[in-house]
């Protein structure tokens, strides 16, 4: 079976969404969280997407409560 990053999250039983990561959300807190991802030196900044296939050797790192770079436009859901 093929499992995303919001499977994991669902097993882990927190939330996670284009505007929503655990108990962070963005509006009031700030602006939307987005992720890096992909395997070491080849990692790139895109929007939160819970449908994010899991591949062996990426490495993801969801970032929260800072401006994503100025060309990284999520879009909140």
């Amino acid at each position: 079976r093929v499992f995303t990053l919001g499977d994991f999250f669902r097993i882990w039983g927190q939330p996670l969404s284009g505007s929503c990561v655990l108990d962070y959300c963005a509006g009031s807190q700030g602006p939307p969280p987005f992720m890096s991802v992909g395997p070491p030196g080849l990692k790139s900044e895109r929007c939160v997407d819970p449908d994010y296939t899991l591949r062996d050797g990426d490495e993801i790192i969801i970032l929260f409560g800072a401006a994503p770079p100025e060309a990284l436009r999520c879009v909140q859901s």
